[in-house]
């Protein structure tokens, strides 16, 4: 069976408007809003002075954020004014651009040594867990937005250990600012400018 040639800028420009997406309509599925996180005091650490000052204008005074906005309520069926309202309160967070730049310091890259952090009992177990309490909420983001159970559960367990460890940033701040202000100084930024 042969098959079309790959389109890559369509399929990144589709995973990276359905994990927005899944963000955006999980949030208000759990009524936890992705633009005001309730959370317990001592989850995040509190953001320091130098990340407050890093943060600058909301979203919601960039036209092409909200041309955004308005399309992919359009394209997903949602409620226009929340879309807006989600992506609209996103604040730019400058620090988030200088953390996707890589280190100054080269090294080699050890396979062995990052996939010995990754795959251990700890996060096996707790990815396992995670797995059977999400099962039909997985199951359903599966099916709506085409993207692979083991992929999300991966994802969340590298980043968070299964919510453990979540971060200092708001989602929707750290992903709109990758979304709209990505480094152009990145070694991939170039890339990255033919799916967006």
């Amino acid at each position: 069976m042969t098959y079309p040639a790959p389109q890559p800028r369509r399929w990144h420009a589709s995973v990276c408007t359905s994990f927005i997406t899944t963000i955006l309509v999980a949030s208000y599925a759990c009524n936890t809003p992705a633009i005001a996180q309730n959370t317990p005091k001592n989850t995040f650490k509190k953001a320091t002075s130098s990340e407050k000052a890093d943060a600058g204008p909301v979203y919601a005074t960039r036209p092409e954020a909200m041309l955004f906005a308005d399309d992919l309520a359009a394209r997903r069926n949602l409620d226009s004014a929340w879309v807006r309202s989600a992506i609209g309160n996103a604040q730019q967070l400058t620090q988030v651009s200088r953390l996707m730049q890589p280190p100054a310091k080269t090294f080699v890259k050890n396979w062995r040594s990052y996939r010995s952090r990754f795959i251990d009992p700890v996060r096996i177990t707790a990815g396992v867990k995670f797995w059977q309490t999400h099962q039909s909420t997985l199951e359903r983001a599966e099916k709506e937005f085409g993207v692979p159970a083991e992929i999300i559960v991966g994802i969340i367990g590298i980043e968070t250990i299964y919510g453990r460890d979540t971060g200092s940033f708001r989602v929707m701040d750290a992903l709109t600012t990758l979304a709209f202000d990505f480094p152009k100084s990145h070694p991939r930024a170039a890339e990255r400018s033919a799916f967006f």
